[in-house]
């Protein structure tokens, strides 16, 4: 039982480095798909929730319209105008759970691996307490991570 224990956590180590490896280089680079910043307001939906920065100033808030040369945000204390040749960068709230769903997934196959592992003779629910103990702390490291990850995604530049 040791040798696999030992196995099955030198494995999960593994595969826990090979998904915040990943995720520590995107948070490097920025987001590369768009390459305009017209493109990146053409791509965002009606009232989209974004934060702005021009020169020396930051807004966060509501787009309410957006025109080919600018954007009208609405935001705490009223509406605001911005000139899309004075931002300097886009941001967006990140939308994403990928941590904790891969947390979950990955307790949920070690779960079922030591379900089928076979039976212990001294106590025939040991396998089914660390499946569950395993597959709770990997959900939780996976909540945790998404907590700690940025809530805002950069679109530009």
């Amino acid at each position: 039982m040791f040798d696999f224990a030992h196995g099955l956590l030198r494995g999960s180590s593994l595969i826990l480095v090979g998904l915040l490896v990943p995720r520590w280089l995107a948070a490097q680079s920025p987001d590369s798909t768009a390459k305009t910043l017209a493109k990146v307001v053409e791509s965002l939906p009606p009232a989209a929730v974004v934060r702005l920065s021009t020169t020396g100033d930051r807004t966060s808030g509501r787009v309410v319209t957006r025109n080919a040369d600018s954007l009208v945000i609405q935001h705490a204390t009223g509406q605001r105008s911005v000139a899309l040749a004075g931002i300097d960068s886009l941001w967006v709230p990140a939308r994403r759970h990928r941590a904790l769903l891969a947390g979950a997934g990955f307790g949920a196959i070690l779960f079922g691996v030591l379900q089928l592992s076979g039976n212990s003779a001294e106590d025939p629910g040991l396998n089914t307490k660390l499946g569950l103990a395993l597959f709770a702390g990997a959900t939780g490291l996976g909540l945790v991570l998404d907590a700690a990850a940025d809530p805002w995604t950069r679109r530009y530049p």
